[in-house]
């Protein structure tokens, strides 16, 4: 608290403490000469443009150090050069004693990957998109938007990506068994490797079951990772290669197989990734909070998309936060 006592009045007005217990004070005359009040009041931060109350209740700010320019929720206005420093130093006091997020300036745009692995099966697609809407919803909220735009467009690709009429028109790669094979509701896919092993992919009753020269390896398989540069399968026991030239067919009759089976097929994983982690200095507790949440969700997306589970990701953020925005980084403000 020791800052925020001696924090500096910058346009020379009102002192700290002033108008009686727990009213506080930061004035500041803008570029255009108009004097910008800022006042704490029964805990409650308001916002006086030449006396006059022109914000009831202040619950963020917007500060870009580099220009000097102040958003509130009617407007923004210009700090003087040279009096930046001490108004910004004193302003955010004053709000984190308030509770009032400070954010710095909002990019204005942003970059989303989205990742719809093509042949992903039913409950396996409706995750990659959701994880997909929230990284892009996550992207608006830090740029201050609000759309349904980008929700359409993913929906719209997914259903390009998963739909019914691929499953149709899948060939039988190996020659094998017919589509409809074995009786109602099971259906084959034969792929010789390049070891002259006959792996069996068989639908049965509604489970997805892999037979290796007619011996059943996996009773029900549940995701396959299939790399089409180099024709490996893989899947929970191990992983066999597709022969070269039979590849395109295998894996569009193999791909479109999975989605009958509601099993997930998924590409090559990464082996790294890279997360922008923004938590804006002086940000106050609930918006602290949402950014600390929203940070983690990236986070958590990257990891699932190597297939790595770890909590070092969350105890990095959380450290983060607590120098950015903890209690301690507020007495030495």
């Amino acid at each position: 608290d020791s800052s925020e006592e001696s924090a500096p009045n910058p346009a020379g007005g009102g002192g700290e403490e002033e108008g009686g217990e727990g009213v506080s004070v930061v004035e500041i005359v803008d570029t255009d000469g108009d004097l910008v009040s800022f006042v704490l009041e029964n805990g409650c931060l308001s916002e006086y443009v030449n006396g006059d109350k022109e914000i009831e209740r202040v619950e963020w700010l917007d500060i870009d150090p580099s220009t000097g320019v102040v958003t509130d929720s009617t407007g923004r206005f210009r700090v003087r050069e040279g009096e930046m420093s001490n108004c910004f130093r004193a302003l955010s006091a004053l709000c984190r004693r308030a509770g009032v997020a400070v954010r710095g300036p909002r990019p204005s745009s942003a970059t989303v990957v989205v990742d719809l692995d093509l042949g992903a099966g039913g409950e396996e697609l409706q995750r990659q998109v959701a994880r997909a809407k929230g990284q892009v919803r996550a992207a608006c909220e830090g740029m201050g938007v609000r759309t349904a735009l980008p929700d359409e467009v993913i929906d719209a690709c997914a259903a390009a990506t998963g739909g019914d009429s691929s499953e149709e028109s899948a060939p039988n790669p190996a020659g094998g068994g017919g589509e409809e094979e074995g009786g109602e509701g099971v259906s084959v896919v034969e792929i010789v490797d390049t070891d002259g092993d006959l792996v069996s992919f068989v639908l049965e009753n509604g489970c997805l079951s892999e037979y290796v020269n007619g011996d059943k390896e996996i009773e029900r398989v549940e995701w396959l990772d299939i790399d089409p540069s180099t024709g490996v399968v893989t899947d929970s026991t191990g992983r066999f290669r597709v022969r070269e030239g039979e590849m395109s067919n295998c894996f569009r009759a193999l791909s479109a197989l999975c989605r009958r089976a509601g099993v997930a097929v998924r590409g090559p994983r990464p082996s790294s990734a890279t997360v922008v982690v923004d938590l804006d200095l002086g940000a106050g507790g609930e918006e602290l909070q949402r950014q600390v949440a929203r940070a983690k969700g990236q986070v958590r997306a990257a990891c699932e998309g190597m297939g790595v589970r770890t909590a070092l990701p969350d105890e990095v953020i959380d450290a983060c936060a607590a120098a950015t925005g903890g209690d301690s980084s507020e007495e030495s403000a």
